[in-house]
């Protein structure tokens, strides 16, 4: 049997005391320890598991789409680049060469100074 005051809670002030057991706490300090340095480890190996799920290129909206190489897509956007340099004649007559891939992959393998020359070229041959 423990002694008397052992165990109850501390005397109220009319310096009886309660009747009122206070639970005593059973792990220690480096049990506790212990346990957060496990739930710690724990919580980092889940994070090294479960990675965020991957977006595919196609499906993400953040991602800006780059037109296919030498399709006519990325000759006009080349050339509507140069809108503001060139005549409207040359855009529109070298905008109808762009169906030939040749052609496509000639005016993107140009530098701009040789690409605006290239336009003049099909419009005065």
């Amino acid at each position: 049997m423990a002694p008397k005051g052992e165990g109850l809670a501390p005397q109220s002030s009319r310096g009886k005391e309660s009747r009122r057991r206070v639970r005593k706490r059973v792990s220690s300090t480096s049990s506790q320890l212990q346990d957060y340095i496990e739930l710690f480890k724990a919580s980092f190996n889940r994070k090294k598991r479960s990675s965020p799920p991957q977006i595919p290129r196609e499906a993400n909206p953040y991602r800006a789409r780059k037109p296919e190489k030498n399709s006519i897509k990325e000759a006009m956007t080349v050339l509507n680049d140069m809108k503001s340099n060139i005549s409207v004649d040359k855009y529109l007559i070298s905008s109808t060469h762009f169906a030939d891939e040749t052609m496509r992959q000639l005016f993107k393998c140009y530098l701009d100074d040789v690409r605006r020359e290239w336009l003049h070229h099909l419009v005065h041959p």
